[in-house]
């Protein structure tokens, strides 16, 4: 589990390099760990 929440983080960050129509706002990332084998990754956008 913990490689595959690198992972996804490195295809987020990547995700927003290359994609414009959504910019990070970087102030309410998180992981929400719902269980031992399911995670939700939230990323704060600008408006």
């Amino acid at each position: 589990m913990p490689q595959a929440v690198i992972d996804t983080w490195g295809i987020i960050w990547a995700y927003f390099e290359n994609n414009t129509e959504f910019i990070r706002s970087y102030t309410t990332d998180f992981e929400e760990y719902r269980g031992p084998d399911q995670i939700a990754i939230h990323i704060g956008v600008r408006g």
